[in-house]
């Protein structure tokens, strides 16, 4: 990611060579972030703003809390079969409208639940007011999907 896109806010979102990142729930799309973690592990928020990173960083230390900062890759997953056993899988997917496919994709494939997340990238939670976010600096919204396998 460049400078230029970090202090504009947008989300970096990356394709493999000859093809576009129409759909982001393609394969290759990826975002490149910075995640904010509270020490007890719980999500601040996801970054590709510097600016805004440091705005959630320092509303929490205003508030005694120190941020622990993680490079993150946000990316979505080609939908594969889910045996017993397996970890969860985390996928991503740009459009609301994919969720419900998605997830049926995901029940097909043998996952035994799908937990969904909303992500706004560039806004946090934070001590009151509940919710912040760097004026501008919304990249985008996103879906999380923790895809979950059966025990056995």
């Amino acid at each position: 990611m460049t400078q230029a896109t970090a202090l504009r806010g947008g989300p970096c979102v990356t394709a493999a060579p000859g093809q576009g990142a129409k759909r982001l729930s393609s394969v290759s799309a990826a975002i490149q972030c910075q995640r904010l973690l509270r020490p007890d592990g719980a999500i601040v928020g996801y970054f590709t703003s510097g600016m805004a990173a440091r705005c959630a960083r320092h509303a929490w230390s205003l508030a005694g809390v120190q941020l622990r900062g993680v490079s993150t890759t946000l990316q979505s997953l080609p939908v594969e079969q889910v045996d017993a056993g397996d970890g969860p899988r985390l996928d991503l997917t740009k459009s609301e409208s994919e969720l419900g496919p998605r997830c049926a994709d995901w029940m097909d494939a043998g996952a035994s639940e799908v937990k969904v997340s909303r992500i706004e990238v560039n806004a946090w939670t934070g001590p009151p007011p509940a919710r912040e976010q760097h004026p501008g600096a919304v990249g985008a919204t996103f879906y999380q999907l923790v895809v979950i396998a059966p025990t056995c």
